[in-house]
């Protein structure tokens, strides 16, 4: 009852105005003083006037109209009987009626302002439940959605951070990819393009040192040739001087050793005679070398070229490597399988090998034709990086 007065103030007091409202209704509007009839010999009959109660008034007129409808009894004599006060009797009856009827329309009033408040105040209580519980479900759902957007969009941007994240590495992984591929194809051309620069400048160096070679060759041959003919020109003119000397003699002895001079006559003209042919053969020969080192002067780089045209120089190779080896072609420059041969090793096998897979790539080699492929039919090659 104390929780529903500090709950519902202003509901208890509307039941509290509700019931003092009956209860002066009850005092001032009702007739409560009871009129005592005597009908006949047995039924009293309890006359009551009730102001504003159209109940009552119903009540009383349904009683009258039942009494009017019962037939009279007959009358039985009865002896007389002292008269009783019935204005008193009356004015007591009605005065306990309306006692009676005021303490019955309080209780009534307050049974039913008691009902009534109990009831507002339950009403009131269930909406006001209600309406927490519809609050406390609202609030409870707003909370809920609440936290669940938070925590979607917390997973939102946590996955959104995630996948920049990985965006962010895929990005900077690709970025770092391309440059150094960049940095080493960049690395690879400069390094290509030093070696091709050192290996041509090799191949030029080493055309100049042919030609140099070439060159000196030539000069020395031409000397050579020179000093052959000086000599020749001496012998002839030493065989010249001879042979006068001999004539000399002849004619000083030709009467006394005719014969003699004859024999020896014929001696020196057969050692002239061999002597020359020595000189002829020595000038083929000379002749022989000096065109094999034109030939040479002119097909080796070019045989050199074609070889380190296929060349795969083996990498991480020390500086200063040389080698030599042995090839054997046929007419046309084909390299005969298995012929080439190791004579001077580098020291590194993996050259060695790289040099001689080259010249069987680089087959046919350039050679010229005729007589003069003979001096490439086996011939002696140096490599170097």
């Amino acid at each position: 009852m104390w929780q529903i007065l500090r709950r519902y103030p202003a509901a208890y007091l509307w039941s509290l105005l509700l019931h003092l409202g009956l209860v002066l209704f009850a005092l001032f509007g009702i007739d409560w003083v009871i009129r005592n009839e005597r009908i006949g010999a047995e039924e009293n009959l309890i006359q009551a006037r009730v102001f504003d109660s159209p109940q009552i008034q119903q009540r009383m007129a349904e009683l009258e109209a039942q009494a009017a409808e019962r037939p009279a009894p007959p009358p039985i004599e009865e002896p007389p009987l002292p008269q009783p006060d019935l204005e008193a009797t009356r004015r007591a009856a009605e005065e306990q009626a309306r006692h009676e009827a005021e303490e019955a329309a309080r209780r009534a009033a307050e049974e039913q302002a008691r009902r009534e408040a109990e009831e507002a105040a339950r009403r009131a209580a269930e909406e006001q439940s209600r309406r927490e519980a519809e609050e406390a479900a609202r609030r409870a759902a707003e909370e809920q959605a609440r936290r669940e957007a938070e925590e979607a969009a917390r997973r939102a941007a946590e996955e959104q951070a995630r996948r920049e994240a990985e965006e962010a590495a895929r990005r900077a992984a690709e970025e770092e990819i391309r440059r150094r591929t960049a940095e080493e194809a960049e690395r690879r051309a400069a390094a290509e393009a030093q070696r091709r620069a050192e290996q041509e400048a090799r191949r030029q160096e080493a055309l100049e040192q042919a030609r140099r070679e070439a060159e000196e060759r030539t000069r020395r041959e031409a000397e050579e040739r020179a000093r052959r003919e000086a000599a020749e020109r001496r012998a002839e003119a030493e065989a010249e001087r001879k042979l006068e000397e001999a004539r000399q003699r002849a004619q000083a002895e030709a009467r006394r050793q005719v014969e003699e001079e004859r024999r020896r006559e014929q001696e020196l003209l057969e050692a002239l005679a061999a002597e020359a042919r020595e000189f002829t053969e020595a000038d083929q020969r000379f002749v022989n070398e000096q065109r094999a080192r034109q030939l040479a002067s002119k097909y080796v780089p070019m045989i050199e070229a074609r070889v380190r045209s296929v060349w795969l120089i083996p990498p991480g190779l020390p500086p200063g490597m040389k080698g030599k080896i042995r090839i054997d072609l046929e007419p046309g420059g084909q390299v005969i399988p298995g012929s080439v041969k190791v004579v001077r090793s580098s020291g590194n096998a993996a050259f060695d090998q790289s040099v001689i897979a080259a010249v069987y790539k680089a087959s046919p080699l350039p050679v010229p034709d005729g007589d003069e492929f003979k001096i490439f039919r086996s011939f002696d090659m140096e490599f170097e990086p």
